[in-house]
């Protein structure tokens, strides 16, 4: 469906305006800001029918990144074309980001301190929790029959394995390709080919050894491979910042993510929490570019298809594959977390009434969050 074009009173500054707002007071995830986009952009202000912009959301979850702030560089791009998008996409993102870069100076200020660090105490069981009720909820749309199911369990025992996120995701969307398609046989050379490029095994984080580099290619990575949901963004940092080049404790890991769950706007603003806290401002400037850079390209690149192109069966198999795949990931790394927070019967009771809220209540992540805190500090001053 074709948009008309954009009315001459439309401004660069009406733009930013509506998604800075959106991007400071749009808590609770992707789930709530799209929502406000849409309430925003199709009823208030008429810029889209609703059919288009439920065609753009669509096509939004075939491709990767954070799907708010595609949708909100396509909404700036359908009305004022490439400045637009630009706007649009840094104009949601700043509020995040900026509060996220807050909290990481802060934190790297005082949290070593005992009086500051036993606030953090109540996190990891609640950020359990918060990764439990995102599987689950994930889990339902995700695992559609056997084959999704099958798909699932292949990624998550290959996970328990050491396998890395790269290639489950891609591997699980080319397997559901041969699943569905008829005849499978049709994409074994795809599926040749690359499990041949993996072997070769080459990354740009082997050619530079500068860690404010390796940290930026990380980020485009991750960016650039984000399909199915935010929260895989937790495993890629555990398997790689975490375990692999360890620069980040687990808890600081857990703590990022609580960060990205209190401010406004996009959860990824977790990257510029997690760059800041490795290397401080340019550590969070490389880490939120890398993040979000990769959005920016695909909607300039793709914005005008993206709608066709989610309509085309192949595709439609690969994303089923994909998002398979990120919810075992999810399940994978909750697990983890979990055997990290379960400690004793608070933390195990902590863990249980923030899912009772979450799920009762559909209670926003952040004033579970927000109760892990009161935790801390009860058990600190109280205990």
């Amino acid at each position: 469906m074709e948009q008309d074009s954009p009315k001459k009173h439309s401004t660069l500054l009406e733009i930013a305006s509506l998604f800075f707002k959106i991007g400071t007071i749009g808590f609770g995830g992707p789930a709530v800001t799209i929502g406000m986009m849409e309430e925003e952009t199709v009823h208030k202000r008429k810029w889209v029918s609703s059919e288009y912009f439920m065609e753009m959301l669509a096509a939004t979850n075939i491709v990767p990144g954070p799907n708010a702030t595609e949708m909100s560089a396509h909404l700036g791009y359908l009305r004022a074309g490439i400045p637009g998008l630009l706007v649009g996409g840094i104009s949601f993102i700043l509020p995040g980001a900026a509060l996220s870069l807050l909290l990481a100076v802060i934190y790297t200020k005082f949290g070593s301190l005992p009086e500051v660090s036993g606030l953090f105490q109540g996190i990891n069981p609640v950020v359990a929790a918060i990764l439990t009720s995102a599987f689950l909820r994930l889990g339902k749309s995700a695992f559609t029959d056997y084959k999704t199911a099958i798909i699932g369990v292949i990624s998550l025992i290959a996970a328990f394995l050491g396998v890395s996120e790269v290639p489950l995701i891609f591997g699980s969307g080319l397997l559901a390709m041969l699943l569905y398609s008829k005849p499978a046989a049709n994409f074994l050379p795809l599926v040749l080919g690359f499990s041949s490029l993996y072997q070769a095994k080459f990354t740009l984080t082997t050619v530079f050894n500068n860690q404010l580099v390796q940290l930026g290619l990380f980020f485009l990575k991750v960016g650039a491979l984000l399909f199915g949901s935010t929260y895989v963004l937790i495993s890629f940092i555990q398997r790689e910042v975490v375990n692999q080049y360890h620069w980040l404790t687990y808890q600081q890991m857990l703590d990022a993510v609580a960060a990205g769950q209190i401010t406004p706007g996009p959860i990824s603003s977790t990257a510029t929490f997690t760059g800041y806290v490795i290397a401080g401002m340019p550590g969070a400037l490389v880490a939120t570019l890398g993040m979000f850079i990769p959005s920016f390209l695909i909607v300039i690149f793709t914005g005008k298809y993206l709608p066709k192109i989610s309509r085309i069966p192949l595709v439609q198999f690969f994303l089923k594959g994909v998002t398979a795949s990120a919810v075992a990931l999810i399940a994978h790394t909750t697990f983890g977390i979990y055997q990290a927070a379960i400690i004793d019967i608070p933390t195990a009771l902590l863990a249980a009434v923030s899912l009772f809220l979450l799920f009762r209540y559909k209670l926003d992540a952040i004033w579970v969050i927000l109760g892990g805190f009161a935790y801390g500090l009860a058990k600190l001053y109280l205990f």
